[in-house]
């Protein structure tokens, strides 16, 4: 599969997150930052939620960008390859200097250096600005998933498991997340934990696994040895084999939410 071309289909869970989020926007805002914009689809809500003048839109991958510069166009909204970390407004030739909201939709678990890319939201940031985001949390950040990872390695490749390194970033309780804001110079208005939970068809099962838990566990960069031939497709397999025993599949994920602002201008 095309992690990237199926997103904007598949992200069930973050798409409702994204209209959590939403909820904590201020509105009429000159410049947004949109970090992680994926398919382009919740850059879209933003946009319309907030009527910003100008929205720069980033993703660290390129494929990303062309699917959502393709799927969803604007003449106020900017698409750009870049990681957080490396994001610098002079660079693109722009003369805005700041913006004024910065949004993390699914995309701060994924954040390379959390603490350069803080620094760098903090940098790019007006000195009354928020940055609002929302994150999965907690280690068993989905039982009905993880279970079945383990299962996938223990029946399929246990010499795998061992190799195997969590590439996200998924701290345990909601103070946890407090305290990395404060340590990296954030200040909370508003955080709090909400789970999402959806009984699912086999259909949408596949969709939810394939916008998230594929990305984890099939990429050659989250393995320290070399993947064997036939891996991804025998974890396909499995996971709709799943699907395709169970008539529906209850899932839970715990996603925090928080708006931020700068602890010190």
């Amino acid at each position: 599969m095309n992690y990237d071309k199926e997103y904007d289909v598949n992200g069930i869970v973050q798409f409702d997150a994204a209209k959590e989020l939403l909820k904590l926007l201020p509105k009429n805002v000159p410049r947004v930052l949109d970090v992680g914009c994926g398919s382009g689809k919740v850059t879209q809500l933003i946009r319309e939620h907030t009527s910003a003048e100008r929205i720069y839109a980033i993703d660290q991958s390129q494929q990303m960008i062309v699917e959502a510069s393709n799927a969803y166009p604007s003449p106020t909204v900017s698409y750009i390859h870049s990681s957080i970390e490396d994001f610098d407004l002079e660079s693109i030739g722009t003369l805005d200097r700041t913006v004024d909201l910065v949004t993390s939709n699914s995309s701060f678990q994924w954040f390379r250096d959390h603490s350069a890319a803080l620094s760098n939201i903090r940098n790019t940031l007006s000195n009354d600005g928020v940055f609002v985001l929302q994150t999965p949390c907690k280690e068993n950040w989905c039982p009905t998933i993880v279970s079945l990872i383990d299962d996938f390695f223990a029946q399929c490749y246990p010499q795998l498991k061992p190799h195997h390194h969590f590439p996200c970033m998924h701290l345990e309780e909601v103070d946890d997340y407090r305290q990395l804001f404060a340590e990296n110079g954030f200040e909370v208005d508003e955080i709090y934990l909400k789970t999402f939970e959806y009984d699912l068809t086999v259909e949408d099962f596949l969709k939810v696994f394939k916008s998230g838990a594929f990305k984890v566990y099939s990429y050659q960069d989250w393995f320290d040895v070399t993947l064997p031939d036939g891996y991804t497709e025998a974890l396909l397999q499995f996971v709709a084999n799943y699907a395709k025993n169970h008539n529906q599949i209850s899932i839970s994920m715990p996603r925090v939410f928080a708006k931020l602002r700068k602890l010190y201008p």
